[in-house]
């Protein structure tokens, strides 16, 4: 990756809109600069969202999975979600503009304990908006 931080589009969708309520995140973006292995994802979460202590990732599109169930590795660390990336080595992934897409949480969040997702702020005020950017394993 030759420039950081850089997204040409970023979309964070919910599987549950209630307030307080717990939700599947699938982010979205296309990147500006190739991403290489081991750059890192941060996607920075206002304090009303809260963030799961041991999040699961799931690969959906032009990332490599790290295990045979899809995951993907991902951590949680003050208001961050921080995901490391590792592209797969195809044409639809390596141009300039190549979407990537991956999920914050996995399964029913009415069935699993501990929630490995996103928990919905609990009220409807307006609150800071998400920040993302990522980073080269290079520096």
């Amino acid at each position: 990756m030759s420039r950081m931080g850089e997204f040409r589009n970023l979309q964070v969708q919910s599987s549950n809109t209630v307030n307080g309520e717990k939700s599947i995140w699938t982010v979205s973006f296309d990147a500006i600069a190739s991403v290489s292995k081991d750059d890192l994802f941060k996607l920075e979460i206002p304090s009303t969202i809260r963030t799961p202590t041991d999040p699961i990732c799931e690969a959906i599109k032009c990332l490599i999975p790290e295990k045979s169930d899809n995951t993907i590795p991902c951590s949680a660390e003050r208001g961050q979600i921080i995901v490391t990336l590792n592209p797969k080595e195809i044409d639809e992934c390596t141009k300039y503009g190549a979407t990537f897409t991956f999920t914050i949480g996995k399964g029913d969040p009415k069935v699993v304990e501990p929630w490995n997702g996103i928990t919905n702020a609990a009220s409807s005020l307006t609150s800071n908006p998400l920040k993302a950017h990522w980073s080269t394993a290079l520096y």
